[in-house]
């Protein structure tokens, strides 16, 4: 299989069969193959409604780009955590979507470590503005005199 074909693969859920662990296996057998090119595609065009072990596998993959780390922060929609004053506030599936989002920054602020060879824009992603996404909610929380219990870094906000 070329590596184009195993992009729109992986990005068109081909991977996904009858069993659970059947679909970790190809998805894995499959994200293995890709040059950190191919990963950014995936990344940027994959469908996030997935388990956490899909997305472990894409942190943990050797060539995650810093980039490619940026997108995947980015559309777990950080800024939407950004309307709850406490973590506790959080529905269950919330908070492991958030759980993700944590592990997505922790491995952000330590990615001096991580090649950047490829580019990431969060305000202009191929017009797609995400740091704006979840504006009104934060706005409305102050408004209420009150502070979200995240923030996003100011650092996230720029290009890579």
């Amino acid at each position: 299989m070329r590596e184009s074909e195993s992009v729109d693969y992986l990005i068109e859920g081909y991977w996904e069969v009858e069993g659970e662990q059947e679909s970790h296996e190809n998805f894995k057998n499959i994200l293995t193959s890709l040059s950190s090119t191919a990963l950014h595609k995936v990344v940027c065009h994959f469908n996030y409604d997935c388990s956490m072990d899909i997305f472990s596998m894409i942190l943990d993959h050797p060539l995650l780009d810093k980039s490619s780390l940026l997108a995947v922060y980015w559309r777990l929609a950080p800024g939407y955590y950004q309307q709850y004053e406490s973590k506790e506030q959080l529905s269950r599936y919330e908070v492991d979507n958030f759980t993700l989002l944590e592990r997505v920054h922790k491995k952000l602020q330590c990615s001096e470590k991580l090649d950047s060879s490829l580019i990431f824009n969060p305000k202009n992603d191929k017009g797609v503005d995400w740091t704006i996404e979840y504006e009104e909610q934060m706005r409305s929380l102050f408004l209420k005199g009150k502070k979200p219990f995240y923030s996003i870094p100011e650092e996230f906000y720029n290009a890579v």
